[in-house]
């Protein structure tokens, strides 16, 4: 799990407002060293969580309700992020989702989450779907809605906006994105694609948006077919990983501003050991907090063995 909490981390602020290009530094080498440890653990598999899957004998409705779901499938707490439950039938694989913490379900409303299903032994993100898109993806059929909501926390309250915002939450349980890469320097492009595509190809997913702690619940093929290109496709001992994943926009996506950088000189000649004092240079952003609210990120992933 990576996170990069300006706001919670006093350090980080301390450097932020004083000295942008310094904390960016710092945050690139720290994500740097992060993704590279977590890189590493990836490769081996033994850092991550496993979960086993439950044999159920009848079909699950996909509905983003546990009724009709084995009692044995009940929720776990794999991450500190969301319960889940994981059952198959002979055909199908079904994971429900239910958000726990509050800042990582409003990530997840605003940014899309993303969950993978690749094989143990290959490489990450192959496939995957998006699921919500998340309202910073749904905005944008609105022209300057995404921007103006991202940086204003109140924008969706605003009597003007409702009308979009009812719209956007209508059709949030219908809009979903599919990833899809054949090899691993292929880039991670969610693409839209209709419910019907979905089912065409064995796929339901479902989930409750409203409610204080969003359930999503998905039915994913077992293995490939013609009729179903995409699926879980475990290895020989029913094995695959599960990967959960929020990635915001860029910020120059956002805004269309490009960072610059300035080269700021030091009010003082001498510092306070008596050595001269050299130039520095700064990364400039026209909105330092939404640069770094972009840069707030989330991915996990655990071990799933089937029944």
């Amino acid at each position: 799990m990576i996170h990069w909490d300006f706001e919670t981390n006093p350090y980080l602020m301390k450097f932020f407002k004083h000295d942008f290009k310094t904390t960016l530094m710092n945050v690139q080498i720290i994500k740097l060293t992060s993704i590279l440890f977590f890189g590493l653990m990836l490769l081996s598999c033994s850092g991550l969580r496993s979960v086993k899957s439950v044999k159920t004998t009848s079909p699950i409705q996909v509905n983003a309700n546990l009724a009709d779901w084995p009692r044995d499938a009940s929720m776990r707490s794999p991450t500190d992020e969301f319960d889940v439950a994981i059952a198959n039938d002979d055909e199908f694989v079904y994971v429900a989702i239910s958000f726990k913490n509050n800042r990582t379900q409003a990530m997840a409303r605003d940014f899309g989450f993303r969950i993978f299903f690749d094989q143990q032994d290959s490489f990450r993100r192959s496939f995957g779907i998006v699921y919500p898109i998340g309202y910073a993806e749904s905005l944008l059929d609105f022209p300057g809605a995404r921007r103006a909501y991202l940086e204003n926390p109140g924008w969706r309250n605003m009597p003007e906006n409702r009308s979009i915002v009812e719209s956007v939450d209508q059709n949030m349980p219908d809009r979903v994105q599919i990833i899809s890469r054949t090899d691993r320097r292929s880039a991670v492009r969610p693409v839209n694609v209709s419910m019907e595509q979905l089912q065409a190809n064995s796929i339901e997913v479902a989930m409750d948006f409203d409610r204080r702690r969003m359930m999503v619940e998905l039915k994913i093929p077992i293995r490939p077919s013609r009729d179903r290109e995409f699926s879980v496709d475990p290895d020989g001992n029913g094995t695959f990983l599960l990967g959960f994943e929020i990635v915001p926009p860029e910020y120059t996506d956002v805004t269309g501003e490009t960072p610059t950088y300035e080269t700021v000189e030091s009010r003082d000649m001498y510092d306070q050991y008596g050595g001269r004092r050299q130039n520095r240079t700064e990364m400039q952003v026209s909105n330092p907090q939404l640069f770094a609210m972009l840069n707030y990120s989330y991915q996990n992933w655990i071990r799933v063995k089937l029944d």
